[in-house]
């Protein structure tokens, strides 16, 4: 199964563990080069073989092993990691992405070069799930900010699709996943944005994303849908 959105995609055997004590596979990544697995995605179905990684970041080498997860006298334990088959790739694209971690079909192509990056100390303030206001004081947080300027020709288009994004931010709290082409990939919530379009040749949104607390053992990110 394949996606516009850049991915890694993974498909393995079906596991022979009984159905009775089959819990779930686990998806484990770490970077070539790199000793210690991180979980990063599960599939609790023993007939779906396959998962996507919509989070990785862009020009660096990953390794992936796909192991199961069964019930040993009410106890999970997963298959070995060392006999574990390992496979590896690499994921290259120029734009910029923005989408919800957990609902990766709807997302935003963003013009590449049009970003600017940089780390700013703020007293933070936490956005909880499901809020439109931050409420909750947690002092200093040296964080990412990211603007993102989309001009004339892109900007109807791209607009549309991060108005979707923002919809799904603002009703479900979602957290959002930024990666381009330079390799950069951040966790995120929309800010702020602003739109402009006296003269569609003078066209001019603008988009801030504030880089945010997340964790990829949450075994949330990527998708077998």
């Amino acid at each position: 199964m394949t996606s516009p959105l850049p991915n890694m995609y993974l498909q393995w055997t079906e596991s022979t563990e009984p159905l009775t004590t089959f819990l779930y596979y686990v998806i484990k990544r770490r970077e070539y080069g790199d000793t210690t697995w991180i979980s990063v995605g599960k599939v609790p179905n023993r007939a779906v073989t396959f998962w996507n990684d919509y989070c990785v970041p862009a020009g660096i080498t990953f390794e992936y092993i796909v192991l199961a997860a069964k019930d040993v006298t009410g106890e999970v334990v997963e298959s070995d990691e060392d006999t574990a088959t390992i496979v590896s790739g690499t994921v290259n694209f120029k734009s910029a992405f923005l989408h919800p971690v957990t609902y990766p079909g709807s997302y935003a192509e963003l013009p590449h070069q049009s970003a600017s990056i940089k780390s700013e100390l703020n007293t933070a303030l936490v956005r909880p799930f499901s809020r439109a206001k931050p409420t909750v004081h947690i002092g200093p947080v040296d964080s990412l900010l990211i603007s993102v300027n989309i001009s004339w020709p892109y900007g109807e288009q791209v607009w549309s699709t991060v108005r979707r994004v923002l919809t799904r931010q603002r009703t479900n709290g979602a957290v959002l996943c930024y990666r381009d082409g330079r390799g950069t990939r951040v966790f995120v919530g929309i800010v702020a944005h602003q739109r402009s379009d006296n003269r569609p040749q003078l066209e001019g949104n603008t988009l801030q994303l504030q880089e945010v607390e997340y964790s990829e053992t949450i075994l949330g990110v990527g998708t077998s849908t």
